[in-house]
């Protein structure tokens, strides 16, 4: 009697006796420009988290788990790494050697690989400006260990990943990790000491939003165009996917909920456009771009015809990408009108048997409150007293240093407080922003021959509480006066960041 066997049957036995372990050693380079196909877009969830509306909770699975390993980039690192993917993906090929694919079924195979991370790796760089140094256009895959099954019955191999390694790039105006590092510590540190002015949400994103219009100007080829990075760093100057990002990390530094959004895309031109999303306190989204709202000029620097605005007026000059930009991300629903500031300070009357006390509160005057017996007629006095205002003047003062004699990095911020008295008609808190250079020399009338160059905190020896005197100074959170040694390392007569460079070497090299 002979035994009956089903195709599928013979396909699992034999896919079970032929199944072998390879090793595939295959490095390929993620580059922006390549566009997934449709196909390979991730059946993502549309809902925002609660806090924060991170990009993050949109991915699968495997684009969170890339995600999730990623965030080891933003402490500059190009180290290799390796993500592991919830999911196994499978490729069926004829052969599984690479060498002998022609360029389709190469294409093919690597979109599906940069499927399960490319996502992830855009929605990290959304979600944190600060990851500014990673050339997310450069960076390298590897799959070291590949599961692979035979079968018979359609003469085909299964490719199985489940792993991945990956190695990060630093952008060309970075020079190194070394160097990326710096700007980092030199925008965690500015961020750290900002300010951010307003008693209300408000308040604090106009401040926001126009200290950013103020302090740059647009440029596409300065070297820190596209990054937070240009905000702090000479010569302030950056484009809309610096204004966003920027906008975004001093929102994540209030915790006001925030996102950038790509859009306006042009498939011919191969441009587009980046802006921001803010929630205000009747938890509505609004459209807000600093990049057109900067008008680059001296008298007038800041306009206010994208600031706040709702879909009425904001949806038909701005467009976000869905689907260009490969990655299928959604954005909160604009709401329809612009959002309106109530300044308006609440009055509030308390009646009781006795009497009657009436109080008014207005932000800029002092006001008394008058205790009136119970009368037929209730006649209230407010007098008026004059009171002080302060003018606050953030000056950014521009050190400078030379990197790799080629890039120049600059910041720290000085915060002055000019007490000025008015009277009760001065309802605003002036603020300014000017970006300056300045170069600090301190004159010494006795030379102090045994005092060594760069002991900066002058306890005879030089050690990290020196790094850590000379960042307040250059940050301008403790000022340079006569009292503080002009230690000028590099011999460019000027105390600035490249002396901080130069310090921080000499005490981890021990030179």
């Amino acid at each position: 009697m002979t035994s009956v066997f089903s195709a599928e049957a013979i396909d699992e036995i034999s896919s079970d006796i032929t199944e072998t372990e390879i090793q595939v050693d295959e490095t390929e380079v993620m580059t922006d420009d390549i566009i997934i196909d449709s196909a390979y877009l991730p059946d993502i969830s549309y809902n925002f988290n609660e806090n924060h509306f991170l990009y993050y909770d949109q991915l699968d699975n495997n684009n969170k788990a890339a995600y999730d390993a990623m965030k080891v980039w933003i402490e500059p690192t190009t180290e290799e790494f390796a993500v592991s993917l919830p999911d196994t993906v499978s490729y069926e090929t004829a052969s599984t050697d690479m060498s002998s694919w022609d360029e389709e079924q190469y294409n093919d195979f690597w979109n599906m690989i940069f499927s399960n991370i490319r996502f992830g790796k855009d929605a990290l760089t959304f979600d944190y400006p600060e990851l500014f140094w990673l050339d997310s256009g450069k960076i390298k895959i590897t799959l070291s260990n590949v599961r692979t099954s035979y079968s018979i019955r359609t003469q085909m191999y299964t490719m199985k990943i489940s792993e991945m390694k990956l190695q990060g790039s630093v952008k060309e105006e970075y020079t190194d990790v070394d160097t990326a590092k710096e700007f980092k510590q030199l925008v965690d540190d500015s961020v750290s000491a900002f300010e951010i002015q307003g008693d209300n949400r408000y308040q604090q994103v106009k401040y926001i939003h126009d200290y950013i219009a103020q302090t740059v100007s647009y440029n596409a080829s300065a070297a820190y165009h596209d990054a937070v990075t240009g905000l702090f760093c000479e010569p302030y100057q950056i484009v809309c996917e610096g204004y966003s990002k920027s906008f975004k990390l001093l929102c994540d530094k209030a915790d006001i909920p925030c996102i950038v959004v790509p859009g306006n895309i042009n498939t011919e031109t191969n441009t587009g456009h980046m802006w921001n999303y803010v929630m205000m306190e009747d938890n509505e989204w609004y459209g807000l771009d600093c990049t057109w709202d900067d008008t680059n000029s001296t008298s007038n620097p800041v306009k206010y015809t994208y600031f706040l605005k709702g879909s009425d007026n904001f949806g038909g000059s701005h467009t976000p990408d869905t689907e260009v930009y490969t990655t299928a991300f959604t954005y909160p629903e604009l709401n329809t009108d612009d959002y309106v500031y109530n300044s308006t300070p609440p009055v509030t009357s308390v009646t009781t048997s006795s009497q009657t006390s009436v109080s008014t509160t207005e932000t800029t005057l002092k006001q008394t409150s008058v205790t009136i017996p119970e009368t037929t007629q209730i006649t209230t006095t407010v007098t008026t007293e004059p009171v002080t205002t302060k003018i606050t003047t953030t000056l950014p003062v521009t050190t400078t240093v030379a990197v790799n004699s080629a890039t120049t990095v600059s910041t720290a911020i000085v915060t002055t407080t000019v007490p000025v008295t008015t009277t009760a008609s001065d309802t605003t808190i002036i603020s300014t922003t000017i970006p300056v250079t300045t170069t600090v020399p301190v004159t010494t009338t006795e030379p102090v021959p045994e005092h060594i160059n760069g002991d900066y905190n002058l306890n005879g020896t030089i050690d990290i509480a020196d790094l850590v005197a000379l960042r307040k100074v250059i940050l301008g959170i403790n000022t340079m006066d006569e009292s503080f040694p002009f230690d000028d390392l590099n011999n460019d007569n000027i105390i600035n960041v490249l002396d901080y460079i130069i310090l921080s070497r000499k005490i981890l090299g021990g030179t």
